[in-house]
């Protein structure tokens, strides 16, 4: 196959959203992305506080959260999870210095995501004189069945003649990296429980590229129909661990282990270049260490109708690596996703989030509102050399329902937003304001078969 040098600055498919589409796309190298498909988030109940939910861990969801947390259930139960996402990236509008008006400079960017994205069910079992319960879950560890448009607009002249460019993509995806996830949580004491997760990851994504460049009056034209096949095998296992000092407080530890994977990917781009044609395609199978993330958790009672959680959430994004990817080295190992593509390297992601639930009794139903806050540094700085910081902020709302002792429902919305300033394109010393927002919707549904809540 007739190899391609971009591809040398493709990303974790976990990025593919944003990370591709400005691999072709010049005079990028201003753009610092934010990771809002690789947050390992799931779960409308984690959601509506915030996904303060280390200690919480109390639905089906926590076979990711924290696997100890299942380990407290009486009886079956099976778990059904909905998201949808709204994202949008907009650069503020720019004017070229000393030149007129109609000089000027726009980006923007905006996607939908929809798709269920988490399955699982629970079986109590009692054996050796201990407690167990055990799960089954398929969930979408990184989804693919999202789309777009992107937009790139440069009204600039020289004189009386137009330089500027347009510069269009529409991106859509189908499939994704799935998780097929078994789980074991050992109900030790009144004080102690302990869970592990085993993942298996399968299925593949892919994701498409239709774009679109043309300057000022014509004379460049490069249409692209790019797309993007991506597949992580292997496995992974998340340990969790609860401790309850007393009737009113817990406290949640997770770790996700750094193991290493293969990491396999197709490449085919069907082009015109001013009136060539043509067709380019590569493949490859690379070594990829996913990054290792620990939580901490607490939980307190407040009052018999509120409790509080507190969670501390780190990606170790410094000790993930690819090796034996598009003309990589032998021995050369690079850092995943950034892959040596900017000039700046990849930070760990600090995440702080905190949510409070309230207890309502209505009539033979149980009411939850849930509201919560966070902060959270992505994996990539706002200024060269690391000296800037991102920091994304927002909020969420959240009820639930206990319908009956049989069936349950979860609704949460969460806003994200976030403002740094970026080099201007016309002028690098002139900063431009950035703008990022994502509107995310989460719908769960949970059914007992028997008296299957987890004591609280």
């Amino acid at each position: 196959m007739q190899s391609h040098p971009s591809i040398k600055k493709r990303f974790f498919p976990a990025l593919w959203l944003i990370f591709s589409i400005l691999s072709a796309i010049p005079g990028y190298s201003q753009f610092k992305p934010l990771y809002t498909y690789y947050n390992f988030s799931f779960g409308a109940r984690a959601m509506g506080v915030s996904n303060a939910f280390t200690a919480v861990a109390d639905d089906l969801s926590a076979v990711s959260w924290n696997p100890a947390g299942i380990a407290e259930f009486n009886a079956p139960q099976a778990y059904i999870n909905y998201k949808n996402d709204e994202l949008l990236y907009n650069y503020d509008e720019q004017q070229q210095p000393g030149v007129p008006d109609n000089n000027r400079y726009t980006r923007r960017l905006e996607s939908r995501l929809k798709t269920v994205d988490f399955l699982s069910v629970s079986v109590p079992a009692y054996f050796w004189d201990m407690k167990w319960n055990f799960a089954l879950s398929y969930y979408r560890f990184i989804p693919y069945t999202m789309a777009g448009k992107f937009t790139e607009n440069e009204d600039s002249y020289a004189g009386a003649i137009a330089t500027g460019y347009n510069n269009t993509v529409h991106f859509s995806g189908e499939g994704g990296i799935d998780v097929l996830g078994f789980t074991a949580a050992y109900y030790l004491s009144d004080y102690f429980s302990l869970g592990i997760t085993l993942q298996q990851f399968i299925n593949s994504g892919t994701a498409e590229y239709r774009s679109l460049y043309q300057s000022a009056g014509g004379s460049v034209r490069l249409e692209d129909n790019k797309t993007y096949t991506e597949k992580l095998e292997g496995r992974n296992i998340i340990l969790g661990f609860i401790f309850k000092p007393m009737k009113d407080v817990a406290v949640g530890v997770t770790y996700r282990t750094r193991l290493a994977n293969i990491f396999e990917s197709e490449y085919v781009n069907l082009y015109s270049h001013n009136g060539s044609t043509g067709v380019v395609e590569d493949a490859a199978r690379a070594d990829v260490v996913i990054p290792p993330r620990l939580s901490l958790g607490v939980m307190v009672r407040l009052f018999p109708w509120m409790r509080l959680s507190v969670d501390y959430f780190v990606i170790y994004w410094r000790l993930s690596h690819i090796y034996h990817d598009y003309g990589q080295a032998e021995d050369e190992a690079r850092e995943f996703p950034v892959r040596n593509a900017y000039s700046f390297r990849q930070r760990d992601a600090v995440n702080l989030r905190a949510g409070l639930e309230f207890t309502v009794p209505v009539e033979k139903m149980t009411l939850f509102l849930r509201c919560g806050l966070f902060k959270e540094n992505p994996l990539f700085p706002a200024g060269a050399g690391n000296s800037k910081v991102i920091k994304l902020i927002g909020y969420s709302l959240g009820f639930g329902l206990d319908l009956s002792s049989v069936a349950a429902f979860d609704f949460a919305y969460m806003k994200q937003k976030a403002n740094w300033w970026e080099p201007g394109h016309f002028d690098p010393a002139a900063p431009v304001l950035t703008r990022y927002s994502n509107n995310m919707v989460r719908l769960s549904l949970i059914f007992r078969f028997g008296s299957s809540q987890k004591k609280t």
